[in-house]
């Protein structure tokens, strides 16, 4: 656990932001307007609504802290995750190691990037499925859908694989957790024909709301 924390507090910082993150923060900062000051629905908004929570801190420093506490509660997560498995204390310890040295879960722990959140939520919806506790697997399969929509909808199959039948409590959860943003993003379209929903806010037309949109 040690090794674990002191790689990712040692690793060498960056002397430049990249833009995703300046988009992150932006949102933190601007509850989640950015093009013209409008309501950004290009990711979902649970990374920036957490880095608001450390805004105290400074935004970036807020974004850094959020990643870096992601990654130091997947560590504990995976550690659970590996006794449900059954591995041995050699087994245990080889996957932990590789969990601890793996350059980009490294890399990303101090950024202000969602991708630690992405793999934290993901891992832990595995956890809770294989323990059978369908309201944290829904209630995190939701959360990791307001993170990132396409990682939210693959986790599906991961989700559908490991459960031994189709459990109505994770469904519904995920379905309420996750209509929420859905309901935002069509009553935004239903006011615009046109509306900065592509990519660095492209301008797309939305008055026929298709499954990308």
């Amino acid at each position: 656990m040690w090794i674990y924390i002191l790689l990712r507090l040692f690793t060498k910082k960056r002397k430049f932001i990249e833009g995703d993150e300046l988009r992150h923060m932006a949102c933190a900062k601007t509850f989640y307007k950015l093009w013209n000051n409008s309501f950004y629905d290009m990711h979902p908004p649970l990374y920036s609504f957490l880095i608001k929570i450390f805004s105290f801190l400074g935004y970036y420093r807020a974004g850094v802290t959020v990643s870096f506490l992601c990654s130091l509660l997947l560590y504990l997560v995976c550690e659970k995750l590996y006794g449900v498995l059954g591995l041995n204390l050699a087994q245990k310890t080889i996957a932990l190691a590789c969990l601890a040295f793996n350059y980009t879960l490294i890399y990303y722990s101090n950024k202000v990037f969602r991708y630690q959140l992405i793999v934290l939520l993901g891992t832990f919806m595995v956890y809770m499925t294989l323990i059978s506790n369908h309201w944290f697997a829904g209630l995190s399969w939701g959360l990791l859908t307001l993170t990132c929509t396409y990682a939210g909808l693959r986790a599906f199959w991961i989700w559908f694989f490991l459960s031994p039948h189709l459990d109505r409590i994770s469904i519904s959860i995920f379905i309420l957790v996750f209509a929420g943003w859905l309901i935002k993003k069509f009553a935004v379209y239903a006011h615009h024909e046109y509306y900065p929903s592509g990519i660095d806010g492209k301008i797309e037309p939305v008055y026929q709301v298709t499954l990308m949109q």
